[in-house]
């Protein structure tokens, strides 16, 4: 059982916990006991936890350095702080302005576009119904993903995303 106000999630075997406070300092001292409470969960379940794999970052919309002094464990093992943390594919900053996953967004799509106009040649290319399935199944989802995060990002990191699909949807109707 996490202590109270830290809060997990689970998906196979990766796990993320955090603590929302208005202030920092009390949500490093819930976090401070989470990883005995982790590790005591994990003893029962029989599980092994990955310390070198186990990270931490603290997001704040705070330009000051917030992790002066803290120290998070798993046993003996010392946590290294992760400024750039991903997790399930969507990778976090620690201001939350979803630039870094914006910018992967941006150019996986640009890569996956370049096949689109490869298909697209004007003398013997895929007709606009095999584009736009190409696009449908192939561009879009790298554009998207993680959408329901970044959607509250900066328009001008929005922007960089939607270029790549307006890119797109020229190469499909051929303008």
């Amino acid at each position: 059982m996490l202590p109270t106000a830290v809060y997990g999630a689970m998906y196979a075997d990766d796990m993320a916990m955090w603590a929302i406070e208005e202030y920092t300092g009390t949500a490093q001292t819930r976090l401070r006991m989470a990883p005995d409470a982790l590790r005591t969960w994990t003893e029962k379940w029989l599980m092994n936890i990955n310390p070198e794999k186990t990270t931490f970052t603290t997001f704040t919309l705070s330009t000051k350095s917030q992790t002066v002094g803290l120290r998070l464990k798993i046993g003996e093992h010392q946590l290294r702080e992760e400024p750039s943390p991903t997790y399930r594919g969507v990778t976090f900053d620690k201001r939350l302005t979803w630039k870094a996953l914006t910018d992967k967004c941006q150019k996986s799509g640009i890569l996956r576009t370049g096949l689109l106009r490869r298909l697209a040649g004007t003398q013997w290319g895929a007709d606009m119904k095999v584009l736009k399935t190409v696009y449908t199944g192939y561009v879009r989802p790298v554009l998207e993903h993680g959408s329901s995060a970044w959607n509250t990002t900066a328009k001008s990191n929005q922007k960089k995303v939607e270029k790549v699909q307006n890119q797109s949807l020229r190469i499909i109707t051929g303008e």
